[in-house]
């Protein structure tokens, strides 16, 4: 500043000069404007060069150094519940659309799925290992957003990524069809449970008489029902139907396709860190969006760059959505502190959610549940992305 100080005298406060010292000054003034115009062009250029440094370059939040640091996820999923989280005891393996969401998470932070910690927990763990920092994200089927909970501990609940909810299993060749049949029948559920308060409710609202039996354990209810001491039992929809896979001859049973209540199975993480909630909640989405967009493990290679391929073409070959997925370009990962492209080796190496969907739970897997309200909400479902932009 003093460059442009001394230079705005000589040009605008300049006196009487005697003839002798003309030159001088001359030669003096010519110096200054030199050095004032490196000035601007050194400065023009830091302007420019601090503009297109590349946005988004966010530091590591709290809890995404921490997973950083250990180089691992710690991800909390059921330890027994097929379909869900599940260690095979024959295999070691573990499995379920819940271990693929913790594989998901993994993924897009580190692209390695196997950079991974599984904690199996039993369906009634409580928070302590995610309160202290043990855990990073937690996936538990029996455990779902309620008042109390969400209001009176330091914890925070994602997008829904399961939809459940209690429903009726009849034997096949019984004449029980309609709520309005199970007038004067015996229903079984467990005791001290949000599904003995459900049917008990759902019964006097439609004005039906009936029996409730409760029992303290799954297998003394399973056994009560399956000897004919219960007409009906009621439980989560995705839990009757492993019931009834787990029978010697599952056509004997039927389970009611409808739910009468709705539960919203999600992630569970520590509040307050926002980074990491965006990390955890648009990774999952993503793996929405991605079966939106038809993109799968299987034809992702025909949809990445090309070597050498100019954006123009390249959004002309797959379109703006599909390159803001998973082009390192167009992506936004970097606002999140990942890489833009975090999503190309999540859906690479897990698949999307319908992939996810039909490996554990789909018409040929194990534990076949029609997808209802998990299907997308232009198939009629619930699962649906806000704008990916």
């Amino acid at each position: 500043m003093a460059v442009f100080g001394e230079m705005h005298d000589l040009l605008v406060n300049t006196q009487y000069i005697p003839p002798g010292e003309r030159a001088k000054f001359m030669r003096h003034k010519l110096l200054l404007i030199i050095l004032c115009m490196a000035f601007l062009a050194v400065s023009v250029a830091l302007a420019q060069d601090t503009t297109e440094e590349p946005t988004g370059a966010v530091e590591p939040g709290p809890t995404l150094k921490a997973v950083q640091d250990r180089g691992l996820l710690s991800c909390g999923i059921n330890e027994d519940l097929f379909g869900f989280g599940f260690l095979n005891p024959n295999t070691g393996a573990i499995t379920g659309i819940f271990a693929d969401f913790c594989t998901a998470i993994a993924t897009a932070v580190f692209a390695d799925p196997v950079a991974l910690d599984y904690q199996l927990l039993p369906d009634d763990a409580p928070m302590d290992a995610l309160l202290d920092g043990e855990l990073d994200v937690m996936f538990l089927h029996g455990l779902s957003q309620v008042f109390s909970e969400d209001a009176n501990t330091p914890l925070d609940f994602g997008p829904t990524i399961f939809y459940d909810g209690q429903s009726i299993m009849v034997r096949s060749d019984s004449s029980i069809e309609t709520w309005e049949d199970l007038e004067g029948e015996t229903v079984c559920t467990l005791a001290n449970t949000p599904a003995e308060t459900a049917i008990r409710d759902e019964m006097q609202r439609r004005g039906v008489t009936f029996e409730l039996l409760t029992f303290d354990s799954g297998d003394d209810l399973q056994e009560s029902f399956m000897t004919g001491r219960c007409d009906a039992q009621t439980l989560d929809r995705s839990l009757l139907e492993l019931r009834r896979q787990s029978t010697d001859v599952p056509a004997d049973f039927v389970v009611w396709d409808e739910p009468f209540t709705r539960t919203s199975l999600r992630p569970i993480y520590r509040y307050g860190d926002k980074q990491w909630t965006s990390i955890v909640d648009w990774t999952l989405l993503g793996l929405i969006r991605a079966e939106e967009l038809g993109i799968t493990s299987e034809n992702i290679g025909d949809l990445m760059r090309i070597e050498g391929e100019s954006d123009d073409a390249y959004l002309a070959r797959v379109g703006e959505e599909t390159a803001r997925l998973i082009d390192a370009t167009f992506g936004l990962g970097s606002q999140l502190g990942l890489p833009n492209n975090f999503m190309a080796p999540v859906i690479q190496q897990v698949g999307n959610y319908g992939e996810i969907y039909n490996r554990h739970l789909g018409p040929d897997s194990a534990l076949p549940i029609s997808r209802g309200l998990n299907a997308l909400w232009q198939d009629g479902g619930s699962l649906n992305v806000p704008p990916w932009r």
